[in-house]
């Protein structure tokens, strides 16, 4: 076989070897408790994403907690004025590259922005 055979089939084996999968999918009520007595409001949606890459000799990349909140800050932050998220999805998403080994992380989070005041109910 000749090297230019040899040497497609290879890159063709490395490119169908890469790997797209979803790491998982979620629902959340809100981001942060709520203040006690407090009035909420809504201020519209919003969308945040925090992603992580490693490779090579670098420390693997995984999806954690920091990842989650920093992309709940993100769609909070989207909204002037907002306090927290509510009705919220969240979602991991991974890459995988095999060689060499690269590792492409991401978290996507949807809700509604909404907006806290300390409210002057009577607490029963």
């Amino acid at each position: 076989m000749p090297v230019r055979m040899v040497v497609v089939v290879l890159l063709s084996v490395a490119v169908l070897a890469a790997c797209t999968s979803g790491g998982g999918v979620g629902r959340f009520s809100e981001s942060h408790f709520v203040y006690p007595n407090s009035n909420v409001y809504p201020l519209g949606p919003g969308e945040g994403e925090s992603s992580s890459f490693a490779g090579l000799f670098f420390q693997w990349a995984f999806a954690d907690g920091d990842m989650l909140n920093e992309a709940i800050d993100k769609a909070i932050a989207s909204q002037s004025g907002g306090d927290l998220l509510i009705n919220g999805t969240y979602e991991f998403s991974t890459f995988q590259w095999p060689f060499p080994p690269l590792y492409f992380i991401s978290v996507q989070v949807r809700g509604t922005v909404v907006k806290m005041e300390i409210g002057e109910q009577e607490l029963k």
